[in-house]
């Protein structure tokens, strides 16, 4: 799968992109060069840098992370 980015200036949120899937695609957007973010309540190891703890169940919090 390649996915062709047609305009960098965006981010794209991942929520819950620490388990094995959202790893998985994170990996595929690092390697396009398409900027993104990891919303999840635990730290994966793969991007620590670019993920941000958050339980999605709260909407506050959600809402103040995206």
């Amino acid at each position: 799968m390649t996915i062709n980015p047609s305009n960098n200036s965006k981010t794209v949120c991942i929520i819950g992109g620490s388990g094995f899937v959202g790893t998985s695609l994170c990996n595929l957007l690092d390697k396009s060069g398409i900027q993104f973010h990891i919303l999840d309540l635990v730290m994966g190891p793969a991007y620590p840098d670019k993920t941000t703890i958050v339980d999605i169940r709260n909407l506050d919090d959600l809402q103040r992370a995206i």
